[in-house]
């Protein structure tokens, strides 16, 4: 085989092997997406729905909302610990961050390195301080704020001064939304969401050897 020849079986192979990718991910979106941001629950306008409706929809979507947590709770570790082994470090300002960065297959992916909290652990801190012989002050300032206590407030209400009705109002209101699905619905969502069970092979039938 030529060099030339040899290029062009390359190319090809890689053409296929591109053109197998994206049928791939054609049928992952085919599959999995399509139905979902196409379907009723996500499509119809709410104002078409009626009441029944709305509860259905609602019940599918707080469904699929825990799937998709769950399960992108599982996928999320592995794509981690991919970008964090083979990714770019990312730096600012010539300092690096602690992030790391790639772009694969199209996609690009960061592993962002985020403080867990603005503080370190107060206990923890004490510690090194008590450690290091470092008076905590030098840490801390030492703040008088101002904390609602509502004991007070009944009182002042049991005197008259106040009702309990314009302290109420300040608080301001908001509702949430407790929903639970039919009996009905989450049967029939828990029977679309388990995998088919595979059907037990029979057994052969015996054959009755000749006399």
């Amino acid at each position: 085989m030529t060099s030339q020849n040899f290029s062009t079986t390359l190319r090809v192979a890689k053409e296929k092997q591109k053109m197998a990718k994206k049928q791939s991910t054609k049928s992952w979106v085919e599959s999995e997406f399509a139905p979902v941001a196409g379907g009723r629950a996500v499509q119809e306008d709410v104002n078409n729905l009626l009441p029944e409706d709305l509860c259905t929809a609602y019940g599918i979507l707080n469904r699929l909302e825990k799937v998709i947590e769950d399960r992108k709770k599982l996928i999320k570790p592995p794509l981690l610990a991919m970008v964090k082994h083979s990714g770019e470090a990312v730096a600012k300002d010539g300092q690096k961050t602690g992030s790391f960065k790639m772009d694969f297959d199209g996609h690009k992916l960061q592993a962002q390195r985020r403080v867990a909290s603005r503080e370190p652990d107060r206990e923890k801190l004490m510690a090194l301080l008590a450690k290091r012989e470092i008076d905590v002050t030098d840490v801390y300032d030492e703040v008088k704020v101002l904390e609602y206590n509502p004991s007070k407030v009944d009182y002042l209400v049991e005197l008259g001064k106040l009702s309990k009705e314009e302290v109420e109002v300040l608080k301001g209101e908001r509702f949430a939304l407790v929903f639970s699905p039919s009996p009905t619905l989450k049967k029939m969502m828990e029977r679309a969401e388990a995998p088919e069970e595979k059907a037990a092979p029979r057994k052969p039938r015996a054959v009755k050897k000749a006399s």
